[in-house]
């Protein structure tokens, strides 16, 4: 290598006065040796991608007119693939929300007839008794199958109704509550801790509940998922920015890299067939997108 800019320098973690004279193959990461030498050997050729941990790098090769000699260009287009990928992430994301509401609308009548005639069925003198439970399990299906439904067409739709500047420590003092008799059974402790002095914020109460107990309920789940008797989970609600942060931290068994960059996603749950319609996260994260939050 004759020289290189203190950026590239930076990039490899050397000093720049120690790489004019070095062979570059040595300076370079062993696997971008093989693209960056196609490049060296024919410049002029198509950019070939190369990685530095999070990060993605595009290098061209430009000839000087010397055998075997080039000028590397390295651009990081870090930033640009990820808003690439937010960008495919969103049109994915609006086409099955489309997807999702004309499928559930023409879910729900028939739905609601197999509820309507099942309390029918059940209501009925002359039905004999032996059908009174398979009835039962007919009704209780098809609630449960409406439940996911409605959850289908929560993620689909715009959240919608009227919001209101108040304080957010009621409300989740109000959803521990909720949820305190269930994880006092599975032997799960959860501390409440609020800053003094939280601003008051505009939300619809009821949306941002959901979003609390949904999240609480995947800590205690994780929690129940590890096998073990009890554990702990933390809320605290802090000052943020112009606003409020809420952060809820369990001591389960945590979750791969390769499974949280998913959770977002509709449909992906690591949870058991029946106990989750993998769609929890997603509406939480529209209802908290909805009012302006992330």
């Amino acid at each position: 290598m004759r020289r290189a800019n203190r950026v590239f320098a930076d990039l490899i973690k050397l000093p720049v006065t120690a790489l004019p004279g070095r062979p570059w193959i040595t300076l370079l990461p062993a696997a971008w040796a093989d693209p960056v030498g196609r490049l060296v050997a024919a410049p002029g050729g198509p950019p070939v991608e190369v990685r530095a941990g999070e990060r993605v790098l595009v290098v061209t090769a430009i000839g000087t007119g010397e055998p075997g000699a080039a000028v590397l260009l390295f651009e990081d287009q870090t930033e640009k693939r990820r808003l690439q990928d937010q960008l495919l992430q969103s049109e994915k994301m609006s086409a099955i929300g489309q997807l999702i509401a004309g499928v559930a609308h023409d879910l729900n009548n028939p739905l609601a007839s197999v509820v309507g005639f099942s309390d029918l069925l059940g209501e009925a003198a002359d039905v004999p008794p032996r059908l009174a439970e398979p009835l039962a399990v007919i009704r209780q299906e098809a609630e449960r199958a409406s439940g996911i439904v409605r959850n289908l067409l929560s993620f689909a739709r715009r959240q919608e109704g009227e919001r209101q500047v108040q304080s957010i420590r009621p409300i989740l003092e109000s959803t521990i509550l909720l949820l305190r008799n269930q994880l006092m059974a599975h032997k799960i402790e959860l501390t409440f801790t609020a800053e003094p002095g939280l601003p008051e914020v505009e939300v619809h109460a009821n949306q941002i509940k959901q979003v609390f107990v949904n999240i609480i309920n995947n800590a205690a789940q994780a929690i129940r998922g590890a096998k073990r008797s009890g554990g702990s989970i933390t809320v605290l609600a802090k000052c943020w920015l112009d606003g409020v942060a809420v952060s809820i931290e369990d001591d389960g068994p945590g979750m791969p890299e390769s499974v949280a960059q998913h959770v977002f996603e509709p449909f992906f749950s690591t949870k058991a067939e029946g106990e989750g319609t993998g769609l929890g996260l997603s509406i939480c994260q529209g209802i908290v997108k909805e009012h302006g939050g992330a």
